[in-house]
This record gives structure tokens, sequence and C-alpha cells, in this order.
């Protein structure tokens, strides 16, 4: 006869035997034929593995990996990281941690491809930079080189341009 999902026949025993617990369905323990909808897995060569960002707990269902963390082999161990971080060891560090203000950078940290706002890449030094602003009297403009938050002393921030301040007493 035929076996429940989770179960393969053994024609010697007459009996039904439980699949691994990754398989959905299988004919053999080890030999998965399906993988169950819900279980996060993927059917490879008879296998169920874990879909891409999740890992095998020797449970029915893989677990996610924890952000930042996009693949993994256990809940503490990442093989490769989300953007804007890098893999140091098993783990995931932030692209600013190794180039200060960067937030894209390379799977080892060393080289920055994307700065915060405010900061531009100097491929030279390979650091981010502070963007100069275009308003020679401004001394921070975070948000765009021609858009000024902060001026310098003697002058006032008049709609984002720098202005110098009148001392008319008369």
């Amino acid at each position: 006869a035929t076996c429940p999902a989770g179960y393969y026949a053994d024609p010697a025993l007459f009996l039904c035997l439980a699949c691994n617990y990754s398989c959905g369905t299988c004919t053999t323990p080890t030999a998965c034929n399906t993988c169950s909808a819900s279980s996060n897995r993927v059917l490879t060569s008879g296998q169920c593995l874990p879909a891409s960002g999740f890992y095998d707990n020797s449970t029915i269902n893989a677990v996610p990996c924890v952000s930042p963390c996009a693949t993994c082999t256990s809940v503490s161990v990442c093989v490769a990281c989300v953007t804007g971080y890098y893999l140091s060891g098993t783990s995931c560090v932030p692209c600013s941690n190794s180039i200060a203000n960067c937030t894209l950078c390379d799977i080892t940290g060393t080289t920055c491809s994307g700065c915060q706002v405010g900061y531009i890449y100097n491929t030279a030094t390979n650091v981010c930079d502070l963007v100069p602003c275009i308003d020679t009297n401004c001394v921070s403009c975070p948000v765009s080189t021609s858009v000024c938050v902060n001026c310098t002393v003697g002058y006032s921030l008049i709609n984002n341009v720098c202005t110098t301040v009148c001392n008319d007493s008369i």
C-alpha cells in the first residue's frame, strides 16, 4: 500500500518507516522526494537543504539566520552578510567599523564603495572624506554641498546660505 507523508514503505518489514526529519516525502530514510512547503528547505540531490538565509537546527523547519547574517550555518556562525556589513571571522561587522563613515564595502571590509550622506569616497586614501561645502563660509553641509546648516563666525544662516552679519551702529 502507500504510506503517509513523512514515511516510506519498507517492503521487507511491510511497514511504513519515518523519513529523515527534513524530508516531506521519501523513498528511503535519507532519499527525499519532496520537502515540506513550509519547512524553508529546498530539494537538492535528494536532500532537503535549508533555503538561502536559513540553517539546519535538526528540526523539520530550517531556522532563519539572524540579521546582519545573510547566510549562516548556525545561530552564531555567519557565512555571508547583508549589504553594509562585512564578514570578520564568523561575525558580520558594519563597514564603518573598518572605514569611518562607510556604508557599503567589500566582503573583507577593506574597500569602501559607498559613504554616508555628506561624505565622498576617496579612492587614493580609501577613506570617506567630508564633502566640502560650495559656500566657503559654511562649515557644515551634510545633506548637500549647496545647502548649508552652520556658518563660520561672523556669518548668519539665511535660507541655507551664509551671509555677512551687519554691524551697523548708528
